[in-house]
């Protein structure tokens, strides 16, 4: 979905056009098949989007397709939701569950809700979506070849530093006029040093992730924190888990996270619904995880979180 999502913002300037062109690349790339097996959540999904033809991917129903279209959307930075009704030709008075139907609609400002149409068109041939996404990641310049500013600092490797005669003669220098014993005392303070380091660097994230953003993003990062110490306690949540799953697999540490999957898919697929209230009431859950279930991480981790 993120690929995707990057080929969308990559390829067109307007959310208008943003819109137009998610659908678009949908109905280019996927197939309709109303006898596919139904499901929205994200492993049905991922399945769809990114499962090879031959293996039964690529090709969903109206659900999958609406669906795809609306979490995409939200990648994109476009406020969307999925209708479901009955798609009822004109002068009809019968109407039967196999009309029923879902669409994705977008918010513009001023305008109101718009309905797109990601659905391809009757007996079209769809192009494999990895033929145009492949095409994207290949004008994509590396990181070596961007040469712009921002970003995160460059990473000096040792083969690097060596180029750098003079600096290693002055630090060859200056280590000469220290006895060896300093040298194994800093590193014993260094070394004594680092779960304080840790310790720091992991409080400073959760305060980032809890404070900060819209109730939607804290929620967020309410529940990164909670797997975050899950994983400390040996249970690792699979990135494609969605929240019910993930609560699931939770289970077994006995650590209370109440309403905090509810306010997960609130946060993914209503935003907007997701009030201050409910940010402090996830900033809560994630504050008390970790210490309901301090006693099950290892020793040793627990000196270092």
């Amino acid at each position: 979905m993120a690929t995707i999502a990057d080929y969308v913002n990559t390829t067109y300037d307007t959310p208008y056009a943003r819109a137009q062109g998610l659908a678009d690349f949908l109905a280019q790339h996927y197939a309709y098949n109303p006898e596919a097996p139904s499901g929205h959540d994200l492993p049905a999904l991922g399945f769809f989007l990114g499962s090879p033809a031959d293996a039964g991917g690529q090709r969903g129903t109206s659900e999958h397709f609406a669906a795809a279209y609306a979490i995409i959307a939200r990648l994109v930075g476009l406020p969307s939701r999925v209708v479901v009704g009955f798609e009822v030709p004109g002068g009809s008075s019968t109407v039967t569950a196999a009309q029923a139907s879902a669409w994705p609609e977008i918010a513009f400002d001023g305008v109101g809700w718009v309905r797109f149409d990601p659905m391809p068109a009757p007996d079209a041939v769809p192009t494999p979506p990895e033929d145009t996404l492949e095409q994207l990641e290949e004008e994509t310049p590396t990181p070596e070849e961007d040469t712009g500013g921002g970003g995160e600092a460059e990473d000096f490797n040792d083969e690097s530093l060596e180029q750098e005669g003079d600096f290693n003669d002055e630090l060859t220098r200056d280590a000469g006029g220290l006895p060896v014993w300093a040298w194994y005392a800093l590193g014993a303070l260094l070394l004594a040093c680092a779960p304080l380091v840790l310790k720091a660097r992991r409080a400073l994230r959760r305060r980032r992730r809890l404070g900060r953003g819209s109730p939607a993003d804290r929620v967020a990062g309410a529940w990164a924190e909670v797997l975050a110490a899950a994983a400390r306690a040996g249970v690792k949540v699979p990135g494609h888990a969605n929240a019910e799953e993930a609560a699931s697999r939770l289970s077994p540490l006995n650590g209370e996270i109440g309403t905090l999957p509810r306010l997960v898919n609130a946060a993914a697929f209503a935003p907007q619904a997701v009030s201050e209230e409910d940010a402090r009431a996830a900033a809560a859950i994630a504050a008390a995880y970790p210490r309901s279930i301090r006693h099950q991480v290892k020793r040793w981790k627990r000196l270092l979180t």
